[in-house]
Formats: C-alpha cells, structure tokens, sequence
C-alpha cells in the first residue's frame, strides 16, 4: 500500500490538500497527471488501461477512460497527452 499527497500552491509555498492511501499494483504507473480541465482529477496509466482518479470524492473515485485493445506486458512508465 503507498499514499497519494496532494499539496495546493499558496503564494510562495505549499500547504497539505490531501493524503491518502492508495493501491499501486504492479500494472500501475506510479507517475500520474493531473486533468488539464479539473484539477480535482488525477489520470493514471496500467498496462490495460488509463483511468481518472477523483480525489476529492470520497466514493466511485476512479473511472476507465479508455482500455488498451493490446494490453502491456510492463505498465508504462509515464505518458504524454495531447491538447484534445
């Protein structure tokens, strides 16, 4: 088990948002991004698929956004997204 911590910029510095516990298996992709259009979410990769995490929620948190049609045998270990 491995924490999420989220910190929220103020001013020069940086104050605790949220900490929590999260499940990294060995399909997901420890580096995550945040939604360009809400950044109350989080976007992480696995070998089978992407999916949002809604941090903030405290319930139905996560989302598939798009599974992969030929899954990975290693999850990847960062991703680059588009503007769309």
């Amino acid at each position: 088990m491995s924490e999420i911590v989220i910190y929220a910029r103020e001013g020069s510095g940086y104050t605790l948002l949220k900490q929590m516990a999260f499940l990294f298996d060995d399909s997901t992709c420890s580096n995550f991004f945040f939604d360009k259009d809400n950044s109350d979410e989080l976007l992480f990769f696995t070998a089978t698929e992407l999916f949002r995490f809604r941090y903030m929620e405290e319930s139905d948190q996560e989302e598939t956004i798009y599974t992969l049609k030929n899954w990975l045998l290693d999850p990847p270990n960062f991703g680059i997204f588009s503007q769309d």
